[in-house]
Order: C-alpha cells, then sequence, then structure tokens
C-alpha cells in the first residue's frame, strides 16, 4: 500500500472513510462492509498489511487494503453483557459504550495483537479482532473512560493509557503499564487534570518524553519518565485538543 493515504472525515451531511492511491486525483469514498456514515477515529496498518479502523460504531478489518471491511466487534459486543461493561449515551442500545472505539495500537512483535481504547475501558484482541478481552483498568484505576493508548517506540512492553470520568469530565490521569498491560501504575504525579485527557504521545528519541492534551486546552509533559510534570495550557477558548505530538 505504498503510497495510499486513509483518511476518516466528518462533513456536514455525515461522515466516513476514504482512500486515495498515487497518482489518484480524488479521494474515493470506502463503503463495502462499513456503517453508513461510520465516524471514524483510529486507523492503523497491522500483520500482513491488515487495515484496522476504530470508530464509533465498532471496530473493522480489512485484508485487501480497504475494498472490503469486515466487523469485528462481536467480541466487544459479547463482552458488552457484562453488567459494569453496559453503557449507553446515544440511544437506547446497551452495547453502545463498547463499540465506540477511540484508539487502536498495534506493536511489531506481536502484529497480531490489537490493543484499543473506548468508553469503557481498554481491550486487546491476540487474533486480529476475532476475540477480545478486558485488561481490568478499574482494579487499578478510577476512571475507566479510555480516549488514547499507545505503545513506546523503545519498548514492546511500555503501554501509556490516557483515562478520564467522561467524554465531558472535568478529571483525567495518564497510566502506564510496564508488562504489556497486565498491572498499570498512575504517572501524572504533581498536576490537576481538569477535562477529559484526549491523547498520550511518548516521543521517538526519548522513552522518558511523554506528552499529553486534555480537552479544553491543558497540554503537559515529563521528561523523566512521570517524576515530574510541566504544564503548558493553551490560550482561553480551546474548546477541543484532538492530538499533540513530541519530538
Amino acid at each position: 500500500m505504498e503510497s495510499t493515504v486513509f483518511a476518516g472525515a466528518v462533513m456536514a451531511d455525515g461522515s466516513g472513510l476514504f482512500r486515495r492511491k498515487a497518482g489518484q486525483a480524488d479521494w474515493e469514498p470506502l463503503t463495502k462492509g462499513l456503517p453508513e456514515r461510520v465516524k471514524v477515529y483510529s486507523i492503523l496498518e497491522g500483520q500482513g498489511g491488515a487495515l484496522f479502523v476504530g470508530a464509533q460504531q465498532g471496530v473493522f478489518r480489512s485484508d485487501d487494503g480497504g475494498e472490503s471491511w469486515e466487523d469485528i466487534s462481536a467480541g466487544l459486543i459479547e463482552l458488552s453483557h457484562e453488567p459494569h461493561l453496559r453503557n449507553c449515551i446515544l440511544s437506547d442500545d446497551l452495547t453502545e459504550g463498547m463499540m465506540d472505539l477511540h484508539a487502536l495500537t498495534v506493536r511489531a512483535e506481536q502484529p497480531g495483537t490489537v490493543w484499543i481504547a473506548n468508553r469503557m475501558g481498554l481491550f486487546v484482541s491476540e487474533d486480529r479482532g476475532d476475540n477480545w478481552r478486558e485488561f481490568g483498568i478499574g482494579r487499578f484505576s478510577e476512571l475507566h473512560y479510555g480516549r488514547d493508548l499507545t505503545v513506546s517506540p523503545h519498548d514492546p512492553r511500555v503501554f501509556v493509557a490516557a483515562l478520564s470520568d467522561s467524554s465531558r469530565g472535568v478529571a483525567g490521569s495518564v497510566y502506564r503499564s510496564d508488562d504489556s498491560g497486565a498491572n498499570w501504575q498512575r504517572i501524572d504525579h504533581g498536576i490537576s487534570i481538569d477535562s477529559t485527557l484526549m491523547t498520550v504521545m511518548v516521543s521517538k528519541h526519548d522513552p522518558n518524553r511523554i506528552f499529553c492534551g486534555a480537552r479544553l486546552g491543558q497540554i503537559f509533559g515529563t521528561e523523566d519518565g512521570g517524576k515530574n510534570w510541566v504544564s503548558s495550557p493553551l490560550p482561553e477558548g480551546v474548546e477541543d485538543v484532538r492530538a499533540v505530538a513530541c519530538l
């Protein structure tokens, strides 16, 4: 898929997933196997060139470069039968919370393993999305709403997660696992995150450099792996932070 670009977009008349190949002047909509007006949050490449999309309507996989998509949310729906994973806000469907995907990540050492963050927490599939299991982040954090999840580019065992109380919340937290998700520790010491934590990034140049962004404009980071943090709020009036990058 060299020189192929994918984009998820929200438009006035809906939303969708688009692709542009090398030499193409225009973007083509991708629809086969996807819900109508799919709202995409994350796109990534996994094992053997498989593509994964995390959306507000679930998680989808393509093995043919995006020509067609398979809904691999069945395991998430099954988990939603657990009382603590039942949730609805926009409808009366109690599977809604588990289907609201916010982040996807994979690591080169286990390309068939897919890690996700959704409204109900953190989950993993070890067979390309055919089956899913819960990390049980509630054993370590009072905040369960998962907005972002990333694997360190320096150590495939290290994951960092952005957790909050809700999508328009008043509290957030940064959690780190050094053992592939078996155990988690909170690392945002000495600061107060006052809105939903939307994004977290580990620098590719320094494993101890981690920066985050909260929805209402609070940008903060650490240069020593979480021992000390510095907050740098954006100008007043910010309503929605979506991405942060640190070099």
